[in-house]
């Protein structure tokens, strides 16, 4: 028979009649009997069990128990303020937008905290022996104290915006000056890159820019708007108002561009929400706590999806919704990059204008053929980190230059015209055919034979009548009236003139 010191309680084994031990434990200060059962190996045991009886630990021990007991008990008595108290003490809490946020000191940035994830998240933060006394209930009542309690984030960027932080220290692109890491927790970063100071010092093998004229060939004013953005997804600027769409034929370099910029911003900051899930609440509900959105899937979309989207470009609250919890709002952070061989097919009339002012396109048109592609080419560019953070810092300098706006280049508008030309030729024709003029009227079948004429000779598909009639009262003062035509009178609009060469 013997004892032996277990946690902060006491076990005792001694010999059964058939042949396998009992332990009798005091496990934890509590005065609990557990019985557990393993044979025995070695000589046979007495045929006779000795008599059972509860242990007492010996005299030396008993404070000990005793004040382990005291402690549990008075732990069992904790509130939920109380238990948050002790978990501001231990780690540094702050809000923003409504919601809790926890610093994480190793790579310099404040974590949002998910309503999905409180459970397990703050948890995690207990000691392992308290963790007993945090049930579901208790924890709910904890994170809402340290949303009551904790500083608030400032709302405006301030000067995070003007800082790249790395994953051990911050760059200033305005001076390429580094911030030591514990300078970090003021400019309230909630990202960080998946680079490092040592990239800063490396030579750059050059593969990044030899990608870069790859695909842009000698555009070179095309391929500076395109470092200014790269430095935006990198950046903590996220008040442009704008959306990205690179448009071209297959293997011209889309993908690889969409997959090295997941590995720059990383897969905890990266949401991959298609075009045309943007209409569904639970879809953009991945975007909170984002900072890029990348992806290759774009679909039809409708008039719902096209004001999502505007409010998601805008920074405008939004309400998202998470399976089995109540509606919240949000401001979205993620910038919207889509990849596509063709443009969604857009109708939604009344947002159309306001989508176009949003959305900047860059053409990928110079095709690889298959025997010279590089396998995991993104891969290879991020070996080239130095060359891509050159370019990303290059970039916001000149995007500071430009007054925080991007410039379409003449393939870029060429891009979005022929968008227009696809989703919106009625404009092309009205731009070409049609003026106001007070005093004219003009029958509505008129206008749309010529406009079925001009789309037959150029090629493209008329837009339904429904659709072009509400796109000819967004771009001109008109009103809806009748005209006579032999002696009958029909729909038609006044206030425009058909001007035909």
């Amino acid at each position: 028979m013997y004892t032996k010191r277990h946690g902060i309680g006491w076990t005792k084994m001694i010999m059964s009649k058939k042949n396998k031990k009992r332990t009798w434990s005091l496990l934890e200060g509590l005065e609990e009997l557990d019985f557990c059962e393993e044979k025995t190996v070695g000589r046979e045991a007495e045929e006779e069990s000795q008599e059972l009886s509860i242990f007492t630990p010996p005299d030396d021990e008993e404070d000990d128990i005793a004040e382990d007991s005291s402690r549990l008990a008075t732990a069992k008595k904790l509130s939920a303020s109380e238990w948050a108290e002790i978990l501001r003490n231990r780690n540094d809490f702050a809000v923003w937008n409504g919601r809790l946020h926890i610093y994480i000191e190793k790579f310099g940035y404040w974590r949002m905290v998910k309503s999905t994830n409180d459970n397990r998240e703050i948890r995690q933060l207990f000691e392992p022996e308290e963790r007993h006394f945090i049930n579901k209930h208790m924890l709910g009542e904890v994170v809402q104290w340290l949303l009551l309690d904790a500083p608030q984030m400032p709302t405006e960027r301030g000067e995070s915006r003007f800082y790249l932080n790395l994953c051990d220290c911050a760059v200033d692109w305005r001076r390429k000056k580094r911030e030591p890491i514990y300078d970090r927790k003021r400019l309230y970063f909630r990202y960080y890159i998946n680079l490092g100071s040592y990239d800063l010092n490396r030579t750059s093998t050059c593969k990044f820019q030899n990608f870069l004229n790859d695909v842009f060939g000698t555009h070179e004013k095309t391929k500076r708007e395109f470092c200014k953005f790269l430095g935006l997804c990198l950046s903590d600027i996220r008040d442009l108002k704008i959306a990205a769409f690179f448009y071209g034929p297959s293997n011209t370099g889309k993908s690889v561009m969409l997959n090295l910029l997941k590995k720059l911003v990383g897969s905890e900051f990266t949401a991959s929400v298609s075009f045309s899930q943007l209409g569904n609440e639970f879809a953009i509900s991945r975007l909170v706590g984002k900072r890029l959105n990348v992806s290759g899937e774009v679909s039809g979309t409708t008039n719902k999806r096209l004001d999502i989207f505007k409010s998601l470009t805008g920074n405008d609250e939004i309400e998202v919704c998470n399976k089995y919890e109540d509606f919240a709002a949000f401001a979205n952070e993620a910038l919207l990059v889509f990849a596509c061989n063709n443009f969604p097919p857009v109708q939604s009339v009344p947002e159309l204008e306001s989508f176009l002012a949003r959305v900047i396109i860059f053409p990928f048109e110079n095709q690889k053929p298959r025997d010279q592609w590089i396998p995991e080419l993104e891969s290879v560019l991020v070996e080239d980190a130095t060359g891509i953070l050159d370019a990303a810092i290059e970039g916001l300098r000149q995007l500071e230059e430009d007054d925080f706006s991007m410039k379409e280049t003449n393939p870029m508008q060429n891009a979005k015209r022929e968008f227009v030309r696809l989703y919106d030729n009625f404009s092309l024709f009205a731009d070409e055919y049609l003026i106001e003029n007070p005093q004219s009227r003009i029958a509505t079948r008129e206008i749309g034979r010529a406009y079925g004429m001009f789309c037959m000779r150029e090629g493209l598909i008329p837009l339904a009548e429904n659709i072009w009639v509400q796109r000819l009262k967004q771009k001109f003062v008109c009103e809806a009236t009748t005209v006579s035509v032999d002696g009958g009178r029909i729909r038609g609009f006044q206030g425009i003139e058909l001007r035909m060469e």
